[in-house]
């Protein structure tokens, strides 16, 4: 197992050279440079199981199948005498195929579809019980403690739970990144960056625990990062990374994390499936755990309007569905991001229903409103712009947290004035804030979670070529024209160039810029066109003063020149419109 493998290390490894952060296998070997970094809290997972046990009667058949490990070390916690027909069996002697196989036969021959069968061992043994319960169509409750499933299975055709410390949703510092990566991947390959997205987190860690400290050897670096790790304590600094978050206490992170899922039939297309967050949760706080209620959104965008890169405003029509224990939802979730500038929210109720989940009531709500946005100009009029709606639950201790939008469920169809839609994105914007408490100015740092739904537009260009493009291709056209004139025609030629000049700079006052005023792509290109004309005017009158045969060899080098200035130009244009630079961000 990688516990083994991680204690063989560490008994092999100079502890004194080298700082180590691992996961597991940390349980015999204590040294000031070892880090423990799990962040999985199996206190909190046996609760979960325990309160997932109770919906049965005490007769009910549930085998827990395990390694002899992890939550099998306290399984009379959920395992109790009061459930009469439960069985623990230990699969860590079985590591071979054959072997496993022969001892799974007749635990699955014999699995009724009112059975509960919980799984807290790896991929080797709960691959052959999934594929088993997909191919028969067995409704078997299964609850899963351990290992990853994305892209090992095309669908889930039985009741699945599986508890994890493992968001499934993603943080948006982390998607940004791929998406400025720019590299072509597949939902799965996602997945698997996710999964060892970890691996990025250590150096940023590192980084900021050593950010104001100075050393001269390797010795005084580890003392000081070792201390700089256990200052972000939780409460006066927490360590937020792309996608995870740390702090420490006696160098063990103690932010732990616990997530339950379950897997919607509805949502399973196309040989993949889709995990939503399980409508009761249960979150490690601290030294105990709570119970925490999921509140579900969902957005149906109708039309998009009025998206204003000046003042940085967009308007909206939409949808608004909200599954909820609570009355009158809208009360109880901020939208972060409505327009000041142009302040408008208007929602009437269409209808409210009981979903058939006790204490579930199911809302639609038909919205009108003005959000704000980061406008990127940079790029105009062939820009890119990224539209969100942030949201957030008002008091979480109070009415629970709100579930991202899943991408499946995103809205990717919908009208947009003067835009074509790019792509959606869905996540979690994540900030860390320092907190000032009572007269004395306390301080205290916590972390802020908004979920995020976005889409990325890109500005049809069409009307704007029309009015700009077509007239600077004929002043072009006249600029060049003139290098053929010849030296009895100077008089004619400059005039020509003048008239091109002036016209230019009618066009560009003409045309619709972003406000604030900034250096946009269409100003560049007017500026090319100033400089290209400008040089022309100042050569052919300079050539005009000299003899006839070096005006002849001026306008041959312009003739050469201006074709490939320009083609320079526009390979200049289209790298700049493609920069990641000059793409918005999503968080």
């Amino acid at each position: 197992t990688q516990a083994a493998l991680n204690e063989r290390l560490f008994e092999a490894i100079d502890l004194d050279a080298y700082a180590i952060f691992a996961a597991s296998g940390l349980n015999r070997v204590k040294h000031p440079n070892l880090f423990n970094i799990s962040r999985v809290s199996q206190n909190t997972k046996i609760q979960a199981t325990r309160s997932l046990l109770e919906k049965y009667d005490q007769e009910t058949r549930i085998l827990f199948l395990h390694d002899g490990r992890r939550t099998a070390e306290k399984e009379i916690e959920f395992l109790t005498p009061e459930l009469n027909n439960s069985r623990s069996i230990n699969f860590s002697d079985f590591q071979k195929e054959g072997d496993i196989r022969r001892e799974l036969g007749d635990i699955l021959s014999d699995l009724k579809n009112d059975d509960v069968l919980i799984l807290d061992v790896g991929l080797r043994v709960f691959r052959h019980i999934f594929d088993h319960l997909n191919e028969t169509g067995k409704q078997t409750q299964v609850i899963k403690l351990f290992g990853s499933i994305e892209g090992r299975f095309e669908r889930i055709n039985f009741p699945l739970v599986e508890i994890t410390n493992e968001n499934v949703f993603p943080y948006l510092d982390l998607a940004d990144l791929i998406r400025r990566v720019d590299i072509p991947s597949t939902p799965i390959e996602m997945e698997w960056i996710k999964e060892v997205s970890w691996r990025l987190e250590i150096p940023l860690l590192v980084a900021h625990a050593t950010r104001n400290c100075s050393f001269v050897d390797r010795p005084q670096l580890l003392a000081k990062m070792g201390a700089g790790l256990n200052e972000i304590d939780g409460d006066k600094d927490i360590f937020v990374g792309k996608q995870l978050a740390y702090a420490f206490r006696e160098n063990i992170n103690i932010l732990k994390t616990n997530y339950l899922y379950q897997f919607p039939a509805s949502l399973q297309h196309n040989n993949t499936f889709s995990k939503l967050f399980c409508p009761g949760q249960y979150y490690p706080h601290q030294d105990h755990v709570r119970s925490i209620t999921i509140n579900f959104v969902l957005i149906d965008v109708l039309r998009v309007s009025n998206i204003h890169i000046g003042n940085g405003t967009w308007g909206c029509e939409f949808y608004l569905d909200i599954v909820t224990p609570h009355e009158d939802p809208l009360q109880i979730i901020n939208f972060n991001n409505l327009s000041s500038v142009t302040p408008k929210f208007e929602a009437k109720n269409v209808w409210r229903k009981k979903t058939g989940r006790e204490g579930e009531i199911s809302y639609r709500y038909y919205v009108v409103a003005n959000f704000d946005f980061a406008p990127l100009a940079d790029n105009y009029p062939f820009d890119s712009q990224h539209i969100y709606i942030g949201f957030s639950i008002s008091d979480q201790e109070r009415y629970g947290v709100i579930q991202p939008i899943p991408d499946v469920l995103l809205d990717r169809e919908f009208d947009v004035d003067g835009w074509t839609l790019n792509d959606a994105t869905s996540g979690i914007l994540r900030k860390k804030e320092t907190i000032f408490e009572g007269s004395g100015f306390k301080t205290r740092v916590e972390i802020r979670e908004e979920a995020r739904i976005g889409w990325a537009l890109g500005r049809k260009n069409s009307v704007t070529v029309m009015k700009l493009g077509i007239p600077l291709f004929f002043l072009l056209f006249l600029n060049y024209y003139t290098l053929y004139r010849g030296f009895d025609e100077i008089g004619g030629s400059i005039g020509i160039l003048t008239t091109a000049f002036l016209s230019g700079i009618a066009l560009y006052f003409s045309s619709e810029r972003p406000q604030p005023l900034r250096m946009t792509t269409v100003d560049l290109i007017f500026l090319f066109y100033y400089v290209l004309t400008g040089l022309t005017i100042i050569s052919t009158a300079i050539a005009s003063l000299l003899s006839d045969g070096f005006y002849d060899l001026v306008m041959l080098g312009l003739k050469l020149a201006i074709p490939i200035s320009f083609v320079i130009f526009a390979v200049y244009v289209s790298k700049r419109i493609k920069s990641n630079r000059l793409k918005p961000r999503i968080n």
